[in-house]
């Protein structure tokens, strides 16, 4: 059964529907039927120490609030399993959290939090820590102590380096320590073998220490705007890398052993300094997404034909002169972006990518006569050039 009161001109919603509560008066009226609570407004600057008497509450959001802190009593709600303090000004949390023993989600994004209470080690349940955005400009070391520990999130923050002494005990498979101040690449990712996302995008590590790619179980590695310079030599070592985003760098090739990543499916090389790419390109099957736009491209390899998976591709502003007459063997393309080459044809077998519905090539070197040609032949296609839209 579901119940929604709503009064207008300015005054609060209330829906309750399967212990569900949008409004914190509402749920203490009715204290044991509340299982998930939402409370949302600048104007809430306290949370009433009665929250404590919800004692089968499972989920507590509270965001965009003007707290700074919450009453100690919220640690006795023992069912508890997620908790989101987010968007507000939250400063302290006081000791104690670790009485939330069922606890497996804890969200403190967007805050202005600088410490933890050094109990926050002892959430035996704990899988997923979000701290984002927050005033840190060190990790507590009581975070490496959560032995449950799956997915953490230090992300803006003002984070310089995290001490080499510190031996973590989690088993932590997601990890986002982007956009921080890393000067290089945190020594403690090496002792944290399980991981399998890594986003360390936006600090200026420069480079990638080699030992990066003994993660054999790392699946998805973000770093964009770092100022790589150059890949490991050995990043073909990383045989389930299934998502690579390395865009916004100053990398001016790839290593040989890249066309090793035959399970890579999302690839972003946007705005970087590649001049060409390896013969071996094509090696990469499994790939379906391709951004390779606003690098240095004069031509591209002709095994590139065999990446048959690919369904979005981005060429624009790069310097290409033409693109592999083996281009049609694409079929699954659905739409291909080379705007800003120096393109003045293009091959014929375009004509058999059977999937393709929009071609974009403005800023190239097409002649008027050759577009309308071109328009006739790919009817079906949508051609965006300097004349259409």
């Amino acid at each position: 059964m579901f119940i929604f009161i709503c009064i207008s001109f300015g005054v609060k919603c209330h829906a309750q529907n399967d212990g569900f509560y949008i409004s914190i008066d509402s749920a203490l009226k009715y204290p044991l039927n509340v299982k998930e609570l939402h409370i949302n407004g600048a104007k809430i600057d306290r949370i009433p120490k009665e929250i404590s008497t919800l004692v089968n509450l499972e989920k507590l959001s509270i965001t965009e609030t003007s707290i700074k802190t919450i009453p100690v009593e919220l640690y006795q709600l023992r069912r508890l399993k997620r908790l989101r303090i987010g968007w507000s000004t939250l400063e302290y949390l006081p000791e104690g959290i670790d009485s939330l023993i069922n606890l497996n989600d804890l969200s403190l994004d967007n805050n202005k939090l600088k410490a933890l209470p050094k109990s926050i080690g002892g959430l035996g349940n704990l899988k997923k820590l979000n701290l984002s955005k927050n005033e840190f400009v060190i990790i507590p070391e009581c975070v490496w102590l959560l032995k449950t520990l799956t997915d953490l999130s230090f992300a803006y923050n003002k984070i310089m380096n995290i001490s080499a002494d510190i031996i973590p005990i989690s088993r932590i498979e997601i990890i986002d320590f982007s956009y921080n101040s890393f000067g290089e690449f945190p020594v403690i990712i090496n002792k944290i073998k399980t991981i399998e996302s890594i986003d360390g995008s936006g600090n200026p590590i420069h480079y990638f220490p080699d030992w990066i790619t003994d993660f054999e179980s790392l699946k998805m590695m973000k770093f964009s705007g770092v100022n790589l310079t150059k890949l490991p030599d050995s990043i073909g070592k990383l045989k389930k890398l299934t998502w690579l985003e390395i865009q916004n760098n100053k990398l001016a090739k790839l290593p040989d052993s890249f066309c090793e990543l035959e399970k890579l499916q999302v690839l972003d090389l946007s705005h970087n300094n590649i001049v060409e790419f390896p013969s071996c390109f094509g090696n990469l099957h499994s790939i379906w997404t391709l951004y390779l736009d606003h690098n240095k491209l004069a031509k591209l390899p002709e095994s590139f034909s065999d990446l048959i998976q690919l369904t979005t591709l981005n060429l624009e502003d790069n310097k290409l002169q033409s693109l592999p007459d083996s281009i049609g063997k694409l079929k699954n393309v659905v739409g291909i972006k080379a705007s800003g080459n120096y393109l003045s044809e293009l091959p014929d077998s375009i004509l058999q990518m059977e999937n393709l519905k929009f071609i974009e090539i403005k800023r190239n070197h097409f002649s008027a006569n050759y577009l309308q040609v071109l328009r006739r032949k790919l009817r079906d296609v949508k051609l965006h050039d300097e004349n259409q839209n």
